[in-house]
């Protein structure tokens, strides 16, 4: 099995986890699984394009302007995406206000970084600059990451455990991935083996959150037969 199968099998995995979560929307119409879709959407055209500029002749030309928009404001919009999730899936502005303050937090600033790449883009940086002001933008989402990962760590809610871990695996894979980068050409090529570590990441986060999205649908069907055995009492004692 050569490098190019092992990413392609990868991305079969990551289009069917879409759409098997577009079924699921389809059935349930929640605002949460359109940002979950929205998430992992980026990660099928980003390695896309990562796998399409590797090989000897691409198959398709992308102009150097058209990549430097797309490519690194493609991670961070998943990102992005996955916060949204995250706030939708936990209900955070109401079950957990100050953990919703870090996560508006993050977001303003995955908003900023993904304005400032695009502004740059018409000036020809070298790409191992615009690299390393990726990583720097990683490092400043980590800074607000990790105390939002404790707060919702020490309320023992198995729902914010399940987020908590997927989401740590997510960010710890592309985290992994840049330094194996730096370490390999000095962020100066497309090397497809730097990738192996956000993908392992994205496969186990997908792991956990299925589980999870399976625990919150199993918890609010619960909620539901709660409730209507509490009407079916009222109504016995009203009769």
């Amino acid at each position: 099995m050569n490098l190019y199968t092992i990413h392609i099998l990868f991305l079969g995995i990551a289009f069917f986890q879409t759409l098997f979560i577009f079924v699921q929307w389809l059935f349930f119409r929640r605002e949460e699984y359109l940002f979950y879709i929205a998430y992992n959407t980026p990660h099928i055209f980003f390695f896309l394009f990562s796998i399409n500029e590797s090989r000897p002749y691409p198959a398709v030309s992308i102009t150097e302007r058209l990549r430097r928009i797309t490519y690194q404001p493609l991670g961070i919009f998943s990102y992005w995406m996955y916060l949204c999730f995250a706030r939708s899936f936990l209900n955070l502005k109401n079950s957990q206000p100050r953990v919703y303050t870090y996560v508006s937090r993050m977001e303003t600033v995955m908003l900023v970084f993904i304005a400032v790449c695009i502004v740059l883009a018409p000036f020809r940086l070298q790409t191992e600059y615009l690299a390393l002001l990726y990583f720097i933008g990683y490092i400043v989402m980590l800074y607000f990451c990790i105390p939002a990962f404790v707060l919702m760590l020490r309320q023992k809610d198995i729902l914010n455990n399940f987020l908590v871990f997927g989401c740590f695996f997510y960010v710890a894979g592309g985290f992994s991935g840049m330094v194996f980068n730096y370490a390999l050409n000095k962020f100066s090529s497309n090397n497809l083996n730097v990738f192996f570590g956000v993908e392992i990441g994205i496969l186990l986060e997908l792991l956990l959150l299925n589980t999870g999205f399976m625990l919150k649908n199993r918890i609010l069907q619960h909620q539901v037969l709660g409730g209507q055995s509490k009407i079916l009492s009222e109504r016995k004692m009203d009769w």
